[in-house]
């Protein structure tokens, strides 16, 4: 506990808050959503919670840029309640995506190698980074509390909450990597697969670690640990995305003119429908979304001028970015009946499945059995 407290004191001494000093001491979700208990269970107070009369206004984090901070939280929580974009999408569920400035990446660092320095009984250049990532505990605080404000659970299958940030003085910054490892950015501007981001997150976490960089160097050009600074994070934006819904079944091709896909050649449709498209036309408008989109695949294929009857050919519809993330079994009755209504195609068990069960319509392709019907004739016996 002792080695706890002389890391949370020189972690606030450096302007550190305290949700980011809770990160560098393993702390979860609970700990970063009630800061005081956090720090309670592990015996640590400040000195602004025992004198709440001297408590000053703190210097911006060094470590986080005010991320944390709760005002710019409620915030973003209060946008995307009020948003009529969120508002449009009928699901049940929520996901999240967050996008950080690089620039925490290399103040992290910083921090890293200032706690080396600092604690070498506790900490290693070798070892895995020494806290809970910025992205990893936000991610944390907001999912918690949209749930809370969008009355909905969180999963990975619901519509996608996108959070963009930005940082003014990232371009600086950033800059000085130039000068602590210059090899990094040799004929950058001559390759034209380079990106237009100065360097990308890939390209830090592999060129600038603690076993990676030279020490005296970085000291010489980057502040150790980070400077503190006037102006903070920004929210850029906040975009919403659909999830993608799997829907399979079983089809029965009725038609001897109809193609599994849309046949075009040359710019010139062969075949005035197909099961791909019979099937869309029905299935899009229920999830918001335009028929061409629906990506279409199945356990095998037949010939244009050939039924499948009897038990029907397994497939599936891919629907990227839906309006909806459930599908009520009344309405998966109705889009059989009115694809059965074509007289071309029958469809049966229409339901939602996993993207993980996908992997049973080519597995069926291999390890199946057919049946085979024709009608022969012939001008004598």
């Amino acid at each position: 506990m002792q080695d706890d407290l002389e890391l949370y004191q020189y972690l606030r001494s450096v302007s550190c808050c305290q949700i980011c000093c809770l990160r560098f001491l393993n702390g979860r979700a609970d700990d970063f959503l009630n800061v005081d208990e956090g720090l309670k269970k592990r015996n640590l107070t400040s000195n602004e919670e025992e004198n709440p009369a001297k408590k000053l206004r703190e210097n911006l984090c060094v470590a986080c840029l005010g991320l944390f901070d709760p005002s710019r939280l409620e915030a973003l929580l209060e946008q995307v309640r009020n948003s009529s974009d969120f508002k449009a999408y009928d699901c049940q569920f929520f996901n999240s995506s967050i996008s950080l400035p690089i620039v925490l990446h290399l103040r992290q660092l910083s921090l890293w190698l200032a706690l080396l320095e600092r604690f070498p009984a506790r900490y290693d250049r070798n070892s895995p980074a020494p806290d809970v990532a910025v992205k990893d505990a936000l991610k944390a605080m907001l999912n918690r509390k949209l749930e809370d404000v969008l009355g909905k659970p969180f999963s990975v299958h619901g519509v996608s909450v996108n959070v963009f940030f930005e940082y003014g003085g990232e371009e600086a910054e950033l800059g000085v990597l130039k000068l602590v490892k210059p090899e990094v950015f040799v004929n950058r501007k001559a390759n034209k697969h380079c990106r237009k981001e100065f360097i990308t997150r890939n390209a830090f976490e592999r060129h600038f670690t603690p076993t990676t960089v030279c020490w005296e160097l970085f000291r010489k050009h980057v502040a150790v640990p980070p400077a503190v600074q006037d102006g903070g994070l920004k929210l850029e934006k906040i975009s919403f995305s659909g999830p993608t819904v799997f829907l399979a079944g079983r089809y029965n091709k009725i038609s001897r003119e109809l193609s599994q896909t849309p046949w075009i050649l040359d710019g010139k449709r062969k075949m005035e429908n197909s099961v791909q498209e019979i099937m869309a036309k029905v299935v899009a408008p229920y999830f918001g979304v335009a028929d061409q989109s629906l990506i279409f695949s199945s356990s095998g294929r037949e010939d244009v001028d050939v039924r499948c009857l009897g038990e029907g050919r397994p497939f599936v519809l891919e629907i990227p970015y839906a309006f909806k993330d459930y599908l009520k079994e009344s309405a998966a009755e109705e889009m059989e009946q009115a694809i059965d209504a074509s007289k071309l195609i029958s469809i049966k068990d229409l339901q939602m499945v996993e993207r993980d069960e996908l992997v049973h319509i080519k597995q069926g392709e291999e390890d199946k059995r057919k049946f085979y019907r024709a009608l022969c004739v012939i001008d004598e016996p």
